[in-house]
């Protein structure tokens, strides 16, 4: 899932010459066709149905059975 981003990073980077987030700035319509590549943005928040979804269920679910559960408390996320 990480690497599909670096991979669209570099792909944004070679063919629109943009490497900050400011040239990215109102192009959208030109990269159409390579945002559908973000989808590894949605498996590393771990939204279901994706891996990333299930390792951080298990995680979840590992740290409730360990005698330490108050551990989950600081990996749930946060509201900022």
């Amino acid at each position: 899932m990480k690497i599909t981003l670096f991979f669209c990073a570099g792909l944004f980077a070679e063919s629109m010459g943009a490497h900050t987030l400011d040239d990215l700035r109102g192009r959208a319509s030109d990269a159409v066709d390579v945002g559908g590549v973000h989808g590894g943005a949605l498996g590393m928040m771990g939204l279901p149905p994706t891996a990333g979804f299930i390792s951080k269920w298990q995680l979840g679910l590992g740290a409730l059975d360990s005698p330490h559960p108050w551990v989950l408390g600081c990996w749930w996320p946060r509201r900022r």
